[in-house]
Order: structure tokens, then C-alpha cells, then sequence
């Protein structure tokens, strides 16, 4: 008969997101993990597997939780280019306000791992493909609304405020103050007219 979990896998799933995020995959130990999750080694590795694949999990529940909500209220924001000005406000505000500086899961985990793990890059690779294909979407959409002039490249807008969204992520991580954020998000706007 299977022994009942005396833990939430979700819950212990969460905390481990938020110790990675906080501090990256290589300088996360097992022990880090255990204790932060609440649970023990044997109920780590029968429930996650090893480091990596709990790694790989977290990473997939930062992307559901953190990320594809922001990008859903986006898609249906009554006006594209408010939804995107919405959205870099919020990246911003959160970059300026968060005091442990962690920045993006997905950012920091390309920088950390994206050149050194195939398995990491190619989710990595994954979700930056599916992120530009709403942001050309919403592009589209603002072209079609007439928010944006319909004689620029959806895609190229999209991939320019892809990398202006993980610039700030970056800046935000390297502690840079809530008045250069605000200025980078007025770049990306401004990339739109």
C-alpha cells in the first residue's frame, strides 16, 4: 500500500521555486532545498526526482504561475498598447521594489544555464518562442486597432520588446533604481510609435 504524503507537493514545490529564484541552481545545495521545502531527502527524490528534474519543475511552475498570467491579462487588455504599457510598469515597480533583487527565474536561469545545459536551453528556447508569439500576436493586434503604424514588422516589435523586458529584469536584478526602469519601459513604448 502507498504511504500518504505528509507534506503538500505543491506547497514544497513553491518553496523550492522561490529558493532557486533566489539563488540560482548551482548554489542551491540539496540541504538548502530540504530545509526550505520542509521535507526530508527520501521525500525530495521519491516526489521530485534529483536536483535537476525539481529545477526543471520549478522552472515550468515560475513560467505558469509568475509569467503566463502576466501575459494573459495582456492578450485580453482592452487596448494593447495600455495592457504593455501596464505590464512594463509592473516589471519595473516589482524590479525597484523587490529587496532581494531576484530579478527573472527565466532570466537568471538563461545566464546561469542556457549555454552550459541542452535540457535547461531547449525549455528556455521553448518558452521564449511561445513569449514572442503573443507578443507578435498583441503587436498585431495593436496594428489592427491602430495603435501602432501598420508599416512596421510585428515580429521585429516583438522581439525588441522581448529583449527590453529581459534587459529590465536584468537591470532590475543589478539593483538599478525605479526611475532607470521607468525609463527603460519608455524605450520599449517608444519602440511602438
Amino acid at each position: 500500500m502507498a504511504r500518504t504524503k505528509s507534506f503538500d507537493p505543491d506547497t514544497a514545490l513553491r518553496k523550492a521555486m522561490q529558493l532557486f529564484w533566489r539563488q540560482g541552481y548551482e548554489a542551491t545545495s540539496v540541504d538548502d532545498l530540504v530545509h526550505a521545502m520542509g521535507i526530508n531527502r527520501a521525500s525530495l527524490y521519491g516526489t521530485f526526482g534529483d536536483k535537476k528534474k525539481l529545477f526543471l519543475n520549478a522552472l515550468e511552475r515560475y513560467i505558469e504561475t509568475v509569467l503566463t498570467p502576466r501575459l494573459d491579462a495582456l492578450e485580453v487588455a482592452r487596448s494593447p498598447l495600455d495592457g504593455l504599457r501596464s505590464l512594463f510598469a509592473e516589471l519595473a515597480a516589482f524590479g525597484a521594489g523587490d529587496p532581494q533583487r531576484r530579478g527573472c527565474l527565466v532570466v537568471n536561469t538563461s545566464c546561469e544555464l542556457g549555454s552550459r545545459d541542452a535540457e535547461v536551453a531547449a525549455r528556455l528556447r521553448a518558452h521564449g518562442e511561445a513569449m514572442e508569439a503573443r507578443l507578435v500576436r498583441i503587436v498585431a493586434r495593436a496594428q489592427d486597432e491602430g495603435e501602432v503604424a501598420l508599416d512596421r514588422d510585428p515580429r521585429t516589435l516583438a522581439q525588441g520588446l522581448y529583449a527590453l523586458i529581459d534587459g529590465l529584469r536584468v537591470r532590475s536584478k543589478l539593483g538599478a533604481e525605479g526611475a532607470d526602469l521607468g525609463r527603460i519601459s519608455d524605450i520599449a513604448l517608444a519602440i511602438l510609435g
